[in-house]
């Protein structure tokens, strides 16, 4: 399927030119992504829509504006080392060990375009079109072991994410009874800085990721989406779908992901993105984007 970037109607649905060039900046992306992995043998697969577009429509759900990745945690890890050497401007790696925001994934943004999420953050938050880079972890598979490493996988997560309200809450006897880790870890976790805990949930996540053949992304649990979960026997092979004018990878056991994601996934239903709001554009460098909306006051 060639990439064209004509205003067309895609199963009922208006794709503007410039949304095809969103779309085009994102495959720009992608294929750079995609050399890094094969030069150093590292495995990924499309996910969330974008492996519902490949399997559905070639190419792009019409009303979808990202691309979205899975990689197993242990290679999610291997890309953390390499890719802040590899990709470069205009081309920049984003995650928590970059930017001050709490994730559990990597962006991979181009400044020459704009997607700006976060209008208040300052010109050093890089707001250009992104793809999404997500790491499957295990998780809790009704054992008790399972359930413990789920737990404490949160309880890290918290002293990430909620440290403020931990530290105010120090005092209160209440508080310890969320915790499956001790008090001394809680103290220390919460008192590094957000990178360095960040690494202690990603090496905790890591060293537990051949427990069981039960798999979740992470952004999943903290979303509550606690229905959706993965074998991993779904990923033991790489499979390659027609995406636009690539190929790209995709978990053998793609339909049983679809059907877990989206039930009767074979049947378009127009739907939204989970970016609604946020502002795009591909011809202007988001910094600038920046500027204007701060001359306009965010009109």
């Amino acid at each position: 399927m060639s990439f064209n970037y004509n205003d067309e109607e895609i199963d009922g649905y208006y794709v503007s030119s410039k949304m095809k060039r969103v779309w085009a900046a994102e495959l720009n992306m992608l294929r750079i992504f995609d050399a890094l992995c094969r030069k150093h043998g590292f495995t990924y697969y499309v996910s969330y829509g974008t492996l519902l577009g490949a399997a559905r429509h070639k190419g792009f759900i019409p009303w979808d504006d990202d691309i979205d990745l899975f990689m197993m945690r242990d290679e999610y890890m291997k890309l953390l080392q390499v890719a802040p050497n590899e990709i470069s401007e205009p081309y920049f790696f984003q995650n928590a060990y970059t930017d001050s925001m709490v994730w559990d994934f990597s962006k991979i943004r181009d400044s020459r375009t704009t997607a700006i999420e976060f209008p208040d953050m300052q010109e050093s938050f890089h707001q250009g079109i992104f793809i999404d880079i997500f790491p499957i972890d295990s998780t809790d598979d009704g054992t008790s072991g399972m359930q413990m490493v789920t737990r404490i996988k949160q309880n890290i997560w918290d002293c990430i994410y909620n440290r403020e309200a931990i530290r105010k809450n120090l005092d209160n006897p209440d508080i310890w009874k969320l915790f499956a880790i001790d008090k001394g870890m809680v103290l220390e976790l919460v008192n590094m800085s957000y990178q360095d805990a960040m690494r202690c949930f990603e090496d905790f996540c890591n060293s537990h990721l051949y427990d069981t053949n039960i798999l979740r992304c992470w952004s999943s649990e903290v979303m509550g989406n606690l229905y959706k979960h993965y074998e991993r026997e779904w990923f033991a092979e790489v499979l390659y779908l027609p995406f636009c004018d690539m190929m790209v990878p995709v978990p053998a056991g793609y339909e049983r992901i679809l059907e877990m994601e989206y039930k009767n996934w074979r049947t378009p239903v127009i739907g939204g993105s989970l970016h609604d709001g946020m502002i795009l554009d591909p011809d202007i460098p988001y910094k600038e984007s920046l500027r204007l909306l701060k001359q306009t006051g965010g009109k």
